[in-house]
């Protein structure tokens, strides 16, 4: 059964600076054909190789880092702990939201943190941008950034 995923599920030290801004995405309007660069971004596997969280850089330091796959207005992948599938909607200028995430409910103690930033990331995309040789994705959102490449 799939869950959505919540940040105050993975809890944190009582002591730690709360965020105040919501990670809350501008609504995009719908392309009604992808993009070039959203055709080259198919079928692909993206995988994170950093990311960027209320101003704050993150490598990833875990045995198998996140990733993701689009297909046709859903993704999928591997969030650290959780396997996830969703939704995204890709607009005009490179907009791109997503909705609708669920994932599996393993406990990882070690993997909380990156996979809680890297969902809440995802749910407040605004928009992405993707190389020319389309092998690096960012995906921008109010409170940071998802750097992947293809693999």
């Amino acid at each position: 059964m799939l869950i959505i995923l919540s940040i105050a599920a993975c809890g944190g030290n009582s002591n730690e600076k709360k965020n105040t801004v919501k990670n809350t995405p501008v609504a995009v309007t719908p392309l009604s054909e992808p993009s070039e660069a959203m055709g080259a971004m198919q079928m692909q596997k993206w995988e994170v190789t950093d990311m960027i969280y209320n101003n704050i850089g993150m490598g990833i330091a875990l045995d198998k880092n996140p990733y993701l796959i689009f297909r046709g207005g859903r993704i999928s992948g591997f969030a650290g702990c959780n396997s996830f599938v969703g939704e995204y909607v890709e607009g005009k200028d490179s907009g791109l939201n997503f909705k609708n995430i669920g994932s599996t409910k393993k406990m990882c103690p070690e993997a909380g943190k990156e996979e809680a930033v890297f969902i809440d990331l995802l749910n407040g995309a605004n928009s992405y941008s993707l190389n020319s040789d389309h092998s690096k994705l960012k995906i921008i959102s109010q409170l940071g950034e998802i750097h992947l490449i293809q693999k």
